[in-house]
């Protein structure tokens, strides 16, 4: 049994390019579970223990790791939990994202914590719900607007840090550069955070929404892995999978 580890637009992609081949998808979210169809796809967070269980449970010879970006302890879980049991582990890396003139970019979250609570303006979230709690306490006299998935959870999670209902603005993504400009230019943003979640995620085209409009863009980078394109992944694990 192959295990994919999803959550992406790219395990949706590889599933399907499976087809019949036995595979199991698990998503690490139940709303995730809206976005897919099909009977191979499972709610399941696992911890390292969990992981090496269910490797063995479901007799799984071979894990393909398509999760986020920056996803990084689900995915140092499952390679470690591999490693122990003797099984591949591979993961794809989406390539990374080329920045504009009005980018400033910041290795951790801590670093660009530390930057916004001197910074002065309105400022657009795009990372996610998980961090928010952290955002709010560099807030200040600012306006910070949060653009968070659609998800019952997230929302509440948002109105339990006493974010005003006015800055919580829930889209399924990614989006055009066309409609983000127009979404910079409604809330008047002076500046927009964001993960470098590679082209898939739609990082370019904040970046470039940001660039017309000459305003900053604040970029959480990552690791530089060697990448290369997705569909070049898939013909390596073809190969593998049915050598």
């Amino acid at each position: 049994m192959i295990w994919i580890i999803g959550g992406t637009s790219e395990g949706e992609c590889f599933s399907k390019r499976l087809g019949d081949t036995p595979h199991i998808i698990t998503l690490g979210t139940k709303e995730g579970l809206n976005y897919y169809t099909g009977e191979n796809y499972h709610y399941k967070r696992m911890d390292f223990n969990q992981m090496k269980e269910f490797i063995k449970s479901e007799k799984i010879h071979l894990v393909i790791d398509l999760t986020h970006p920056f996803a990084v302890n689900v995915s140092h879980n499952a390679k470690k939990a591999c490693k122990d049991e003797g099984i591949e582990y591979y993961r794809f890396e989406r390539n990374v994202t080329e920045f504009g003139k009005n980018t400033i970019e910041f290795c951790t979250y801590e670093e660009c914590f530390a930057f916004l609570m001197e910074y002065k303006g309105t400022v657009l979230m795009t990372t996610g719900s998980n961090r928010v709690e952290d955002f709010e306490k560099v807030r200040g006299g600012n306006r910070f607007i949060y653009r968070i998935l659609p998800m019952v959870d997230s929302v509440a999670k948002l109105n339990n840090l006493g974010v005003h209902i006015k800055d919580i603005v829930a889209m399924v993504g990614p989006f055009t550069k066309e409609l983000d400009m127009e979404f910079y230019k409604f809330f008047k943003v002076d500046a927009v955070v964001m993960k470098d979640s590679g082209e898939a995620g739609g990082t370019d085209k904040k970046i470039e929404a940001c660039e017309k409009l000459g305003i900053k863009s604040f970029v959480i980078t990552r690791k530089k892995e060697s990448c290369k394109n997705f569909n070049e992944f898939i013909e390596e694990m073809f190969e593998i999978i049915y050598k």
